[in-house]
């Protein structure tokens, strides 16, 4: 699938971006290298620490970094379940984890269902032990040894073994025995433990490099717009859904889907026009153009606002409610409407009005006769820059009006 994302700091996904050569992925997808360890291997030993019964607190009481311990966590299949076995200093992406397997992931088990399959349950240590983390039964999964769930004994069921390439490339590793308070040291792939599957499957992060060129990677926070979706014939077979070719055969045709987010749309134009005090619609697609604030309870003010909100129209919005201007200005700046228009006696005293744009213009006085103009004006002038590329700093909204 191809998706098209826009980068925004308050996003949710991550996008990876080569500098160098243009590579362009979104994390849970993306390919990249990253450092390993490549040493001789070493006999591996079985360790016991009364003061540590999770891998983590052992790591950080030996001060050893991430990648020179691994863990394991299991994934519910169709049909079975996988255990990925990778380094801690990664995470696995269930869509990597997929391709690598070749079927879709449905989830990663929770703690509660590992527990309910038969696997070691945390249990607290005696007063005067040290509580070396969360009582997680994952924390002692390991491959070496790896037995099948007791409840898959009987019903059958896939069961395999996925290793990532951050721990078949690396050497000497650091696992849990599979009980608490129990390592093993200098874990090596191939020789002390198996798989069924071997690839890349765990989430780029900032350690590592471009797979294509060998450069730094950038990761950055976006929003999801939109997606094109390759089908295949899936649908097509599973419906019995042929055409016919210029030949005359038949055939089963490609699919795809392509769908913009409305949405996740509204959410990326929202987020691309933040200000400190809300935010500001583009002209072209703002539900009003313009918000006129009639400040003052006269009857002429009242009298030559509306009459003027009826010639501009119905995409210009009238505040006419009896609240303080920085009530009304509050409530507008979370509306986005871009223009406001002051209807005063002040500004009426010599027959004009004050109207700006909230990025574009500082207030400005006008005539009455001229506020249609000033707004195509404005719009045509947003336009330019946004047809530009530029985006310019907004006007500050604690001008005096």
């Amino acid at each position: 699938s191809s998706d098209f994302l826009m980068p925004q700091e308050r996003g949710k996904g991550v996008l990876v971006r080569c500098p160098s050569c243009g590579y362009n992925a979104n994390q849970e997808v993306a390919v990249a290298t990253s450092s390993h360890e490549s040493r001789r291997p070493l006999p591996m030993e079985t360790i016991t620490n009364a003061d540590c019964f999770g891998l983590i607190c052992f790591r950080r009481q030996k001060g050893l970094p991430k990648r020179r311990t691994a863990c394991c966590s299991m994934f519910q299949l169709m049909d079975g379940i996988a255990v990925a076995v990778y380094r801690s200093d990664k995470t696995v992406s269930a869509d990597k984890l997929a391709r690598v397997i070749g079927e879709p992931v449905i989830a990663e088990l929770s703690e509660k269902e590992l527990a309910d399959l038969g696997y070691t349950r945390y249990k607290r240590p005696r007063k005067g032990r040290r509580s070396p983390g969360p009582p997680t039964a994952q924390a002692f999964l390991s491959p070496v040894g790896m037995r099948r769930p007791l409840t898959m004994e009987d019903q059958g069921g896939k069961f395999i073994t996925v290793v990532d390439s951050s721990v078949s490339e690396s050497s000497n590793l650091i696992f849990s025995q599979g009980t608490p308070g129990k390592f093993l040291i200098n874990v090596n792939f191939g020789r002390d433990f198996d798989a069924d599957f071997v690839g890349d499957f765990v989430a780029v992060d900032a350690n590592c490099r471009c797979h294509h060129c060998g450069s730094a990677l950038n990761l950055e926070k976006h929003v999801k717009i939109a997606s094109v979706y390759r089908i295949g014939e899936y649908f097509s077979r599973k419906f019995d859904f042929t055409l016919v070719d210029q030949r005359g055969d038949d055939f089963f045709p490609s699919m795809g889907a392509y769908g913009i987010g409305l949405w996740r749309l509204l959410a990326g134009l929202v987020e691309a026009h933040r200000l400190k005090t809300g935010f500001i619609w583009p002209m072209n697609i703002a539900p009003y153009q313009a918000a006129m604030v009639i400040v003052g309870r006269g009857a002429t003010i009242l009298e030559i606002g509306s009459k003027l909100h009826q010639r501009l129209g119905k995409h210009i919005l009238m505040d006419d409610r009896k609240l303080p201007l920085t009530a009304k200005f509050r409530d507008l700046d979370e509306t986005g409407i871009p223009i406001r228009i002051i209807v005063s006696g002040q500004t009426l005293d010599d027959g004009k009005v004050m109207i700006w744009h909230r990025r574009l213009c500082p207030p400005t006085r006008i005539q009455l006769n001229h506020v249609e103009g000033k707004i195509r004006e404005l719009e045509d002038l947003e336009q330019e820059r946004f047809e530009a590329g530029s985006l310019f700093p907004p006007v500050p909204e604690d001008a005096e009006v």
